[in-house]
């Protein structure tokens, strides 16, 4: 799988929302490219492209890790996908309802959760190293989100 590097960071915000995009300017990722001065562009924001048109995209955030780890709370503790909408912003939650990933859940009757957003702890999930969270994007958002954020 193919994948877009180097996000703009002026035009993640929209994208991310506020709090998905605090979360990353808050990542160890993002303070050490803060450190090296770059200010323009960031590697904490990757996008997994479709292999094929109508295909899902995969949106990758790596995130401050009290971030990840109040996701991955909200995951397992969810009652409905609806319950993650305020922690992924409405465009992000939006795109993952609409993903292929979800649709087939939800064909299968899948209500309560769903594997199309996935929080991963690389370091372990008692490190305070940034966590990864993962969105699948349905493909008409995967590739707005390209051609916004992401410079030919």
């Amino acid at each position: 799988m193919n994948m877009a590097l180097m996000a703009e960071v002026a035009k993640l915000e929209d994208i991310l929302g506020g709090y998905l995009f605090k979360g990353m300017k808050e990542s160890r990722i993002r303070h050490r490219e803060e450190e090296r001065r770059s200010t323009t562009f960031t590697d904490a924001v990757r996008l997994h492209l479709a292999d094929e048109s109508g295909e899902d995209f995969k949106l990758e955030v790596w995130l401050y890790s009290s971030i990840g780890k109040a996701i991955s709370q909200a995951k397992a503790n969810m009652r409905s996908v609806e319950d993650l909408r305020d922690m992924l912003g409405d465009y992000l939650f939006e795109a993952m309802k609409a993903s292929n990933r979800r649709k087939e859940e939800e064909r299968t009757g899948m209500l309560a959760c769903t594997s199309a957003v996935d929080v991963s702890f690389p370091s372990g999930k008692e490190s305070s190293d940034d966590s990864k969270l993962e969105v699948m994007l349905n493909f008409e958002t995967g590739d707005y989100v390209l051609g916004k954020a992401y410079p030919s």
